[in-house]
């Protein structure tokens, strides 16, 4: 999203206190991997297979395999549990559903939000896409401020979309660890 910016850790953490058990994961998924919110949301659980987190682009870049930190693991585990206990559940689930078991929508993830964030005075303009845009940050700070680097992890084809993300970043606060959830 245009003039979106992106979290602080102190952000996340403030937004993970408040933010329900699916949106919780569905941030740390894409905080995690950089996923774009359409990719996220078409996550299955049989796409959270052993260790590893298979992902289908969305914009016609390549499909990847990332391995999944122990602690995000552990929160889909948990997130399939609880809705579990609500129905059934399968590995051809949605990982992130609606109340009627189909999956949620982009729109619905925005509204909730916006409401997480007003409730927490956090202010600016703040998406879903700030997901994206803190993991382009954290990729920029650990990889020295490489720009290939960056387009490589964002998977994205142009480098001029890159510089975009990017010029957006300077000044803002060094992240050294990648891992949210650690």
């Amino acid at each position: 999203m245009k003039g979106c910016r992106p979290l602080t850790v102190e952000e996340v953490g403030r937004l993970s206190g408040v933010l329900c058990q699916r949106d919780r994961v569905l941030m740390y998924v894409c905080l995690t991997f950089g996923l774009r919110i359409s990719e996220a949301l078409r996550l299955t659980f049989a796409d959270f297979s052993g260790n590893h987190l298979r992902v289908r682009s969305s914009k016609n870049s390549e499909n990847l395999t990332f391995e999944i930190p122990s602690k995000l693991k552990e929160e889909v585990s948990r997130l399939r549990e609880s809705y579990g206990k609500k129905g059934s559940v399968s590995d051809k689930s949605p990982v992130f559903r609606s109340q009627m078991s189909g999956v949620v929508s982009s729109r619905l993830i925005q509204m909730n939000l916006k409401e997480a964030c007003e409730k927490l005075k956090i202010h600016g303009q703040v998406s879903t896409h700030s997901f994206r845009k803190s993991y382009a940050e954290k990729i920029w700070n650990l990889s020295g401020k490489n720009i290939l680097t960056v387009q490589k992890y964002l998977r994205q084809k142009n480098l001029a979309n890159t510089v975009y993300y990017l010029a957006t970043l300077e000044g803002s606060e060094l992240i050294k660890e990648l891992n949210w959830l650690e």
